[in-house]
């Protein structure tokens, strides 16, 4: 094909196909209680798999708060927002 058929050939009919029924596709799969999760790599399901054995309470202490860690941030908040001078003062706006 040329350039100018192939051009209206791409526009009319693949991007209408495309198009078609989108609205209704994408509601079904909203409606869908649990999505579908992406598709993963094999090597990155290895390594997971590897993580988990070696690990195996990484998740839990992910999800988890860390007490220790949140005051310590707190702190930190406290200083910086209380000595203004540390933050660089921008006089453009």
């Amino acid at each position: 094909m040329g350039g100018l058929p192939s051009r209206m050939y791409g526009h009319f009919f693949t991007r209408l196909k495309q198009r078609y029924n989108i609205e209704s596709r994408t509601q079904k799969l909203l409606d869908q209680e649990k999505l579908p999760p992406p598709p993963r790599y094999q090597a990155d399901q290895e390594a997971l798999s590897k993580v988990r054995l070696e690990f195996p309470h990484a998740e839990e202490d992910i999800k988890s708060k860390n007490q220790f860690l949140e005051t310590n941030l707190k702190k930190v908040r406290n200083i910086i927002f209380k000595n203004t001078s540390i933050m660089p003062k921008c006089s453009s706006f």
